[in-house]
C-alpha cells in the first residue's frame, strides 16, 4: 500500500464516522409512544328498572381484546310478549397505534321505537393507556341522549371522561347556559409522559342518542411530510464545509507525500 493513501483513508474515515455520529444524534429513537394497558367496552340493554313490567333479562356484548369492536343489542332478542318495543344500543370502537402515536375512535349510538317506555341501555367504552414521551393531541367528543322529539331542547348531556399529564379532564361543556346540545367539544395541546384514562359511558333509558368520540396522539396522519430534526437540518447545512475540510485535508497530505 502507498504511504500517501494512509492519510487519506484516515481522514476520510474520520469524516463520515462524523456525519453518521451527528445524523444518529439528531434523529430521535422510534421506539412506541402509545401503549395501551387496559379496556373495557360492551353494549347492553336490560329490563332491570325498565318503566314496563317485563321479565328480568339483560343482553350484553364484550370486547375481547384491543381490536375493533363493532357491536349492537336490541329487544328483538328479548323473549317478551309486548310488541312495539324496540330498543337498540350500537357501538363501533377502534384503537390503531403506531409507532408514533394513536387514533382512538368511539362511536355510540340509541334507537328505540318510542319515547315514554324506552328500556334501560349503556355503551361503555373505557381504556386505559400509556404515554412515553411528550406529544399533541386533538379531541373532539359529544354526548347527548333523551327523547328523540325534544333532544336539542332538552336532552341529557353525557360527559365524557379524559385524565392524565396534561389531559383535560371532564369533556364537558365550559357554559351550559352557552351550549348548543349536540354540538362537538373540541380539545388540544400536549400531553405529557405518564398514565391516562378515557372514558365514554352512554347510559340512559333513552330513545335516542349518541356518543362520538375520536382522539387523535401524536403526528396527524393522511401522508404529509415527516419533519426534519433540527440536528439533522445543522448536518445538511455543514455538509459543504465538511466536503471542503476534507479536500483540503486531503490535498495537504498528497503534497507532504509526493
Amino acid at each position: 500500500m502507498r504511504n500517501d493513501l494512509l492519510p487519506r483513508r484516515v481522514t476520510l474515515g474520520v469524516f463520515v464516522v462524523a456525519v453518521c455520529g451527528l445524523l444518529v444524534a439528531g434523529i430521535p429513537a422510534r421506539a412506541g409512544v402509545v401503549n395501551l394497558t387496559s379496556q373495557t367496552r360492551y353494549v347492553l340493554i336490560t329490563t332491570d328498572g325498565g318503566p314496563i313490567s317485563l321479565p328480568s333479562e339483560t343482553h350484553r356484548q364484550d370486547s375481547a381484546d384491543f381490536n375493533p369492536f363493532s357491536a349492537t343489542v336490541t329487544t328483538d332478542s328479548f323473549n317478551q310478549p309486548l310488541p312495539g318495543i324496540l330498543q337498540r344500543i350500537t357501538q363501533d370502537s377502534s384503537m390503531t397505534v403506531s409507532a408514533d402515536g394513536a387514533a382512538i375512535v368511539d362511536h355510540s349510538t340509541i334507537h328505540g321505537s318510542i319515547s315514554f317506555n324506552p328500556l334501560p341501555a349503556e355503551s361503555l367504552f373505557d381504556v386505559e393507556f400509556t404515554l412515553t414521551q411528550a406529544a399533541p393531541f386533538d379531541l373532539t367528543y359529544v354526548g347527548l341522549a333523551g327523547d328523540g322529539r325534544f333532544l336539542q331542547q332538552n336532552g341529557t348531556i353525557i360527559n365524557g371522561l379524559f385524565i392524565g399529564p396534561g389531559a383535560p379532564g371532564a369533556l364537558a361543556p365550559a357554559d351550559l347556559l352557552t351550549y348548543t346540545r349536540g354540538d362537538p367539544l373540541h380539545f388540544s395541546g400536549t400531553l405529557q409522559p405518564g398514565n391516562f384514562q378515557i372514558r365514554a359511558d352512554m347510559n340512559a333509558d333513552a330513545n335516542t342518542g349518541n356518543v362520538d368520540l375520536v382522539l387523535n396522539i401524536g403526528p396527524v396522519s393522511g401522508g404529509s411530510a415527516v419533519p426534519v430534526p433540527p440536528a439533522v437540518w445543522s448536518v445538511l447545512v455543514a455538509m459543504p464545509l465538511l466536503a471542503l475540510t476534507f479536500h483540503q485535508l486531503t490535498r495537504s497530505s498528497s503534497r507532504r507525500n509526493p
